[in-house]
């Protein structure tokens, strides 16, 4: 039985990725060369998280670093707090909990941003724990695990990234995809969570690890 889920953020409990793209821009948009900076520093695999990237603006231009990320931050808060908010996605959870299952959250997002913004909204009360950076995802289901005396085969990851994937592989559970990117490399795969609902979705899945 699947008596864990752990659900990546952006992109996975909420379509988030294009709102932190599109915040770096819009933040740095009365800066000369910030575009032309921030499209560099994207195409770097290492360019670290948001405090990184605004570090870098800061060397660079010689902009206010601190002062850009208080502004990223709230600007990113209120308009993902504003989509959660029009969403389904506290009545998925709920149905999720309803069928005993612990809820947590393991994102690449660093973890005290995130636990501040979830704690403005309504899904502060339906997850076990959240989790973010500096913690890599594997250590977290690590921990997910440890603390709740659990097995990797009864957690179950659900993510949007090749690093959800990873992280699920390496630890040594399922992993449900969303989205094609998927296709024959997850143990389901999504359209979005609301298909996590749906009757006999979770025991399909054992069904197949058993056959």
């Amino acid at each position: 039985m699947i008596q864990a889920i752990v659900f990546d953020f952006d992109g996975t409990l909420i379509d988030s990725n294009e709102i932190k793209l599109s915040g770096f821009y819009e933040v740095t948009a009365h800066i000369a060369g910030a575009d032309v900076e921030l499209d560099r520093i994207f195409q770097d695999p290492d360019r670290g998280d948001r405090y990184d990237i605004f570090a870098a603006l800061e060397a660079r231009l010689g902009v206010d670093g601190d002062a850009l990320l208080k502004a990223y931050g709230k600007r990113c808060e209120t308009v993902i707090l504003d989509k959660l908010a029009k969403s389904n996605v506290t009545e998925i959870l709920d149905a999720l909990k309803a069928q005993g299952r612990k809820l947590f959250i393991a994102s690449a997002a660093p973890e005290i941003d995130l636990v501040a913004m979830i704690d403005k909204s309504d899904l502060t009360t339906r997850f076990d724990g959240v989790f973010g950076r500096p913690a890599g995802k594997v250590e977290i289901l690590k921990r997910i695990m440890e603390d709740c005396e659990l097995q990797p085969s009864t957690i179950i990851m659900v993510g949007d990234g090749e690093d959800d994937l990873r992280s699920a592989r390496e630890f040594g559970c399922r992993f449900i995809g969303i989205g094609a990117l998927f296709a024959e490399r997850a143990d389901a795969i999504v359209e979005n969570v609301e298909a996590l609902i749906r009757p006999g979705f979770f025991e399909a899945i054992s069904a197949e690890d058993e056959s």
